[in-house]
This record gives C-alpha cells, structure tokens and sequence, in this order.
C-alpha cells in the first residue's frame, strides 16, 4: 500500500465506517437497534455506490469531452 498517494474522503472505507458506527451510536440512543453485521452491510453498499458514481462520472465525461483519447 502506497501511502504517499490520496484518495477523496468520500471514497474511503475508514470514514464511511466511522460514520455508520457514529449513525449506529445516534440511532441507539433514539431506541432503534442497528446490529454490527448491519454496519457492515451498510458500508459495503454505500461503497458499491460509490464506485457506480465513479464509473458514471467517467462514462459521462467521455461523452461530453471534446478532444479523442490518444
């Protein structure tokens, strides 16, 4: 792992993580229960998402872009 190189906050793990855990803690103290393996489940979809947006965002830039490739 190389990591001298960044990646947008969004698209990582560690923060999506966090933020469900700190949901989970928030929607506990509401009187829901949110178990761990729905944690996980959770940040696994919200990163599939997140790779569908990317991979759009780049079909839709090679639609609109002006100049070939190469």
């Amino acid at each position: 792992m190389d990591l001298n190189t960044t990646k947008s906050l969004v698209t990582s793990k560690t923060f999506w993580g966090a933020a469900v855990a700190v949901g989970a803690s928030v929607a506990g103290l509401a009187g829901f229960t949110v178990s761990a393996a729905d944690q996980i489940t959770l940040v696994d979809q919200i990163d599939r998402l997140i790779a569908v947006a990317g991979a759009g965002y780049a079909i839709y830039g090679r639609v609109v872009a002006s100049r070939k490739i190469g």
